[in-house]
């Protein structure tokens, strides 16, 4: 376990960043792979993949609830040299996401067939959109305990494995789908099944892989089943953690679901265009996020061990590094969006529609620079409840003056996305105000809290 309450604080914060960058890279190159894939099928199996992510994300809201709380008390306790306890959070949490990905399947699984048809008007669509949730379901339950493990490791400073697991997960996005998608090399051509059966193969072997790590030695966590389903000390707190974030990804997800909805009277080729620019600019987030959860742990770790003042200077830094990023990342979205959508669809239309978003909602990177360093030192102190205040009040001034705009004549998708540009500013107000708050109540800044590193 790395000792992250020492040192420079900008190279650590750097050093983390780039391990998560290259991490995010790699799990959203394979997205984006998938992406390009069923591109290939047409307009409307892009809209179908798209829709279909809707109502997983809405259930695999309940993931976070734990990797997100178990990264937060695994880095505290590994801050506070507390090797016993982050033992525990660790099994406890990957007891309960076996319950989990349990209940997701159940959910989800006899009712695919129902959230084709609620999704889209077009029988075409609503077809492909069942027939990839039969083999996505289940890869996306799977992802699940492989979550807990990755977070946890990532609680203690280990992002080694969850690195390898990504790029072995690109490797097999890049050779799987076009091989059961087409029938290459002899395979049955399975179309959209063959997406999902292909992220049904790579999540079995991401698990596989996390499971044989944690338990042959070479991990600081070990997974010890006697404590999976035992009484829980500390898997409470884990929840009270990740709740919120849970929350949090069930109100995006109901937001992104009424997006596609209000683009029902465009047809699948804009909800192609929403879903592949929605990919794309993930991609421009990506050194923002990995940025974000290098201060998370880095600030998690700090705080338990009692450093208020050089948690102050981590999100100091990471506002820094944030703003520097944020401009850049606009410029390049701007400059390049039509190109880049080009790389993803053949259909000038969807290609259209793709630019105009990005174009749109790059200006939106700023603000948002500095929500995520705000809610991701919040997360690192364990307050994940400002960020789902946050984000409901977001989605709900997005949402009701849109589907009032979607019912005027002329409403054109351009109005709903710089609705979200203008909300983005008052989001960043917001986590500010939360920040600020927290603190001032629970963040020790001693005279004797000296901080054991600095910016340079």
């Amino acid at each position: 376990m790395k000792d992250l309450t020492q040192g420079p604080i900008l190279r650590q914060l750097s050093s983390l960043a780039g391990k998560f960058t290259l991490n995010i890279v790699l799990a959203t190159l394979s997205s984006l792979i998938n992406v390009y894939w069923v591109g290939r099928l047409g307009a409307d199996a892009q809209a179908a993949m798209t829709l279909a992510l809707n109502p997983v994300m809405l259930l695999l809201m309940l993931a976070p609830v734990l990797s997100v709380g178990v990264r937060v008390l695994v880095a505290q306790a590994v801050g506070g040299r507390d090797s016993a306890r982050a033992g525990r959070v660790f099994n406890e949490a990957f007891g309960a996401s076996l319950i989990v990905m349990t209940l997701i399947a159940g959910v989800l699984w006899p009712n695919r067939l129902a959230f084709g048809s609620l999704l889209t008007a077009d029988p075409a669509t609503a077809s492909l959109i069942a027939a990839y949730l039969r083999w996505l379901i289940p890869s996306v339950v799977l992802q699940v305990p492989g979550a807990v493990i990755g977070a946890s490791l990532a609680g203690t400073g280990n992002l080694r494995p969850g690195l390898l697991v990504q790029a072995g997960a690109l490797v097999l996005n890049v050779t799987l789908p076009p091989i059961l998608m087409f029938g290459w090399l002899g395979a049955p051509r399975l179309g959209i099944e063959g997406a999902g059966l292909a992220s049904l193969l790579t999540g079995v072997a991401g698990l596989g892989f996390l499971l044989l790590y944690t338990a042959g030695g070479r991990s600081d966590l070990r997974l010890q089943p006697r404590l999976w389903l035992a009484r829980p000390t500390a898997l409470w707190q884990v929840l009270r953690i990740g709740l919120p974030t849970g929350l949090e990804g069930g109100v995006l997800a109901c937001y992104m679901t009424l997006v596609t909805v209000l683009l029902r009277p465009f047809g699948p080729v804009e909800q192609a265009a929403i879903g592949v620019a929605s990919r794309l600019l993930q991609v421009a987030l990506i050194p923002l996020m990995a940025l974000g959860a290098a201060a998370s742990v880095l600030s998690g770790h700090n705080f338990g061990a009692g450093l208020g003042r050089r948690v102050q200077e981590i999100f100091r830094a990471t506002l820094i590094l944030g703003l520097i990023l944020a401009p850049l990342l606009c410029v390049a979205l701007n400059l390049f969006s039509r190109s880049l959508s080009g790389v993803f669809s053949d259909d000038p239309a969807v290609v259209e529609g793709c630019t105009r978003f990005l174009q749109i909602v790059s200006f939106s990177l700023i603000p948002t620079s500095v929500v995520m360093a705000a809610f991701s030192v919040l997360s690192g102190l364990g307050n994940t409840r400002a960020s789902l205040v946050t984000t409901t009040v977001y989605t709900i001034l997005v949402v009701v003056p849109a589907w009032f705009l979607a019912r005027l004549a002329g409403f054109r998708p351009d109005w709903l996305w710089e609705l979200m540009v203008g909300m983005t500013v008052l989001e960043m107000l917001m986590a500010l105000y939360f920040l600020r708050r927290e603190f001032g109540r629970s963040v020790p800044t001693h005279a004797s809290d000296r901080v054991a590193g600095s910016l340079a």
